[in-house]
């Protein structure tokens, strides 16, 4: 199986997999390695499955552990994810990438104090393991302790970093601290010792902006360019320095240069787009390139939707989020926006059942936008009380979104509670500032329910 791996035959060695384990069902290696292809498949519930049976035979199996955490994190499950990492580094407290990851997920859910306490507790059994070093260092600027930050940045040099990371992380401290000369010194040492860092160049290229040197970057990304003509973010930032200064043809120039030396680089055809704010056809052409040369790519796809819709051309719109879910059924957003879609632009019974059955996996979602789909959707199907349940979260969760609110308000509406339609209604012409999709049925209910009242 390994030997398939490595030469890249995966559907053969996904059907080893699956022979061994009708033979064995509890073949813990076959098991790892199937849940390792359900997860690469972002399959997280089928890899959590298969691990949990590992687990239970080979309960300190550090391979499954890290699995593990993986697919929880992958699959929401914040909570699950941290206990599978804090138990792999109960069993090892060195392991090489389970501090630094369960911190990062801390940090994601705004945990900023907890990771950094697993990170200098990883430090203290490792104090030359310089990705948790690192990682501590943004914890503390997450946190405003700059001072700390500094410190450990500092630390983290003395620790004679080949790969820049140290001058970088160093950088960003300093340039937190307003201090633009020395973290700008900084950042150049570390692209001396890693010519290949984007992020050090980027956040080189903004320092320098920011202090009114766009001619010296410019300069540096000239030369830079020079030396490694290959790398696509110089090449990237000069165009985008050159969008700025109001220079379309040279930043066009740049950003084509990029997708010449790498068609599927989805941000440089995002790049070109944004030099046409007012063109409309010429960023579809754009991201029409872009999608026919990377038909997978799911930024482009979604880019290239979001145009279609603004156009109002629903139909293609429609099209490119049905492509986006065959590539990747867990793109929950192409998920949403084509039920979204089907709901406020189609008018037949089929349309809306099959908008509620991609809106079914939002029942758990924390996000207004998903939870407002869903509701919507029960209520074109005639559900009410399923539809009034989600719209009521949904307004909760954001409740200056007009849209949700003349959800609400027919939802409301449907079920016999003309007041509170009403007060829904009025509160969505309140907060309204544009246009959106029902916002003349919206305008109309009103003044039927104001009319009605007043024959009352």
């Amino acid at each position: 199986v390994a030997i398939k791996i490595r030469r890249g035959e995966t559907d053969e060695a996904r059907q080893i997999i699956a022979a061994i384990l009708q033979v064995e069902a509890d073949n813990s290696e076959a098991l790892l390695i199937g849940a390792a292809f359900a997860f690469t498949d972002r399959d997280y519930s089928a890899a959590v499955s298969g691990l949990r049976t590992v687990l239970r035979s080979e309960p300190n199996s550090q391979r499954a552990l890290l699995l593990l955490g993986r697919s929880h994190t992958g699959a929401g499950d914040a909570q699950l994810a941290q206990d599978a990492y804090r138990r792999l580094i109960e069993l090892n407290p060195n392991h090489a990438s389970a501090s630094s990851e369960l911190a990062d997920l801390l940090a994601r859910r705004g945990n900023i104090e907890d990771a950094e306490e697993v990170l200098r507790a990883k430090l203290e059994v490792t104090p030359d393991d310089r990705r948790a070093a690192s990682n501590l260092v943004e914890a503390l600027l997450l946190l405003g302790e700059t001072d700390a930050a500094e410190t450990e940045a500092r630390n983290l040099m003395a620790l004679d970093d080949p790969t820049g990371l140290a001058e970088f992380q160093l950088g960003r401290v300093l340039q937190a601290k307003e201090s633009n000369q020395e973290a700008i010194a900084a950042y150049k040492l570390a692209l001396a010792k890693n010519p290949q860092a984007a992020q050090a160049l980027q956040s080189l290229v903004a320092a320098l902006v920011e202090d009114h040197k766009a001619d010296e970057a410019i300069d540096y990304l000239e030369k830079h360019m020079a030396d490694y003509p290959q790398q696509l973010a110089p090449k990237l930032l000069l165009g985008a320095i050159l969008a700025r200064d109001g220079k379309r043809a040279a930043a066009e120039e740049q950003f084509e240069a990029v997708i010449a030396l790498q068609p599927n680089a989805n941000r440089a055809y995002a790049s070109l787009a944004s030099l046409y704010p007012d063109d409309a056809t010429a960023r579809i052409e754009i991201y029409k390139r872009g999608v026919s040369a990377n038909p997978t790519d799911e930024t482009l796809g979604l880019l290239l939707a979001s145009e279609y819709e603004r156009e109002l051309e629903i139909d293609k719109a429609i099209e490119i989020y049905e492509v986006l879910i065959k590539v990747n059924e867990s793109n929950d957003l192409a998920v949403n926006n084509l039920a979204a879609l089907l709901l406020d632009y189609r008018d037949d019974a089929a349309s809306f059942d099959k908008a509620l059955e991609l809106a079914k996996r939002f029942e758990d979602s924390k996000a207004p936008a998903m939870l407002d789909t869903l509701g919507w959707a029960y209520y074109r199907t005639g559900d009410y009380t399923n539809a009034i349940r989600y719209l009521e979260v949904a307004t909760a969760g954001a409740n200056n979104v007009p849209l949700l609110h003349y959800h609400l308000a027919m939802a409301y509406l449907k079920s016999n509670n003309t007041a509170l339609a009403r007060k829904e209604l009025e509160r969505t012409f309140e907060l309204a500032e544009s246009d959106f999709p029902g916002i003349e049925e919206a305008r109309a209910t009103l003044e039927e329910i104001g009319r009605t009242a007043q024959l009352d």
